[in-house]
């Protein structure tokens, strides 16, 4: 079983290192492309400029053919450094919310001791808990960010013409969180109101607090998900490791957080089957 999912992993690493290259590809014509197409604006405004000016006939011929291509190249210089810029940025992203110290998507406010953890939507791909992330991302950062994950998202692999993986399930384990009312837990679980990245108190809504975890080790990663007493999904993240998960969990409801219990491998629907042992 280890074998086999090593395996997986392996086939779908690959995998996601073919769409990273695929869509990098496609981000890299269109950083170039645009400033371009920019240059060549500039460079032809320029270029009628410098024609109502009275200049010697040398410098005349220069400014007739000069601007445009220097425009140009100088917009396509400026493309490269700028996409070369923001991939440095997106690696550096990748290993803070890749590290087993912090869940993906989390991050914690200046000036507070408690983490925020911000969703885009109540129904949402744990694969995009990005957008709550602290540090703003253009449209294209996320896209990449998105797609170099643990796996790509459903609409990457339709759009590149894809199928969509089954993930195996190897293992799972579910633990009860006590009552914790009226306590301000390390962790804050919640939903933006607006689309996008929002950390205003106004425009989110705090999730409500679990009464179970559900911890799965999946091919596709380390998937914990924290579910309320009708079944609600109050807040799931993705780990690097079955350790990692388990110690966001403690981290998350201290002195409240039950033992571990495996779930038997026929169970169809993990929270349900959690949900049922401690009623």
């Amino acid at each position: 079983m280890a074998r086999a999912a090593k395996e997986i992993q392996r086939q779908e690493s690959a995998q996601v290192k073919s769409e990273r290259r695929v869509l990098g590809a496609f981000l890299l014509v269109g950083y170039v492309g645009s400033r371009a197409l920019f240059g060549l604006a500039v460079g032809l405004a320029a270029q009628g400029f410098l024609a109502l000016l009275p200049l010697p006939d040398w410098l005349a011929v220069a400014a007739k053919v000069a601007p445009v291509p220097l425009a140009i190249t100088l917009g396509v210089t400026y493309g490269v450094f700028k996409h070369r810029e923001d991939q440095r940025r997106l690696r550096h992203l990748l290993r803070q919310l890749h590290s087993d110290e912090i869940a993906p998507g989390v991050w914690r406010p200046r000036g507070t001791e408690q983490q925020i953890r911000i969703t885009p939507s109540d129904y949402h791909d744990p694969l995009l808990d990005v957008h709550g992330h602290r540090e703003a991302l253009s449209a294209d950062l996320r896209l990449v960010l998105e797609s170099i994950r643990f796996h790509p998202t459903e609409e990457q692999l339709d759009r590149l013409g894809r199928p969509v993986p089954k993930p195996e399930i190897l293992r799972r384990w579910w633990a009860p969180v006590a009552d914790g009312s009226g306590a301000e837990p390390p962790v804050g679980h919640f939903v933006a109101l607006a689309p996008g990245r929002s950390d205003s108190p106004e425009r989110r809504r705090r999730l409500r607090q679990p009464l179970v975890v559900v911890l799965e080790e999946r091919s596709d990663g380390v998937y914990l998900g924290r579910f309320a007493s009708d079944q609600e999904n109050v807040g799931d993240t993705w780990h690097r490791s079955v350790a990692a998960a388990r110690n966001q969990a403690a981290y998350e409801y201290p002195d409240r957080f039950g033992d571990w219990q495996e779930i038997p491998a026929d169970v169809a629907d993990s929270a349900k089957y959690a949900l049922a042992q401690v009623r």
